[in-house]
């Protein structure tokens, strides 16, 4: 962790967050994905959009956001796969901390100011929080300490 904060320059960012989502035909996700980031009740991030060559109308949706909103940045560029997306945005990442969000994901509006507030108050390198998977009958929620429940629908 500390290698990385070094290549990110942390003592002289102004941006405390970079949000990377990798964008590869998002469809009928993006839009809530990217209204979940927007309406953080944490507003000191940077949301990097790497559009994977997404044939959709996603490219379309990342730049909509980005014209609305000065903290958002979008990479257009060929097809290489979310990992390689991902590693684009952590290249272009200005913020202290770096985090990733899948463009079918949407958030909890406090979500940011409640992990940022734990790693500050608990001096962690790193912080990961709960999520729920949804699906069409029953969601499963998946807590960081390991322990899963599952709720039918």
């Amino acid at each position: 962790m500390a290698k990385l904060l070094e290549t990110l320059n942390v003592g002289t960012l102004s941006t405390e967050l970079s949000i990377i989502v990798p964008v590869y035909n998002g469809g009928k996700y993006l839009r809530p994905c990217l209204d979940s980031i927007v309406a953080q009740t944490y507003s000191n991030w940077e949301l990097l959009l790497i559009d994977d060559g997404s044939s959709d109308g996603s490219a379309a949706v990342c730049d909509e956001y980005a014209s609305l909103d000065s903290r958002i940045t979008v990479v257009h560029k060929l097809n290489g796969g979310q990992a390689a997306a991902r590693n684009d945005g952590v290249a272009l990442a200005k913020g202290r901390y770096v985090c990733f969000v899948d463009c079918d994901d949407w958030l909890e509006p406090a979500m940011y100011a409640t992990m940022i507030q734990t790693l500050e108050q608990q001096q962690a390198d790193i912080v990961i929080c709960g999520y729920i998977e949804e699906y069409a009958t029953r969601q499963k929620h998946v807590s960081a300490d390991g322990v899963l429940t599952v709720y039918d629908a």
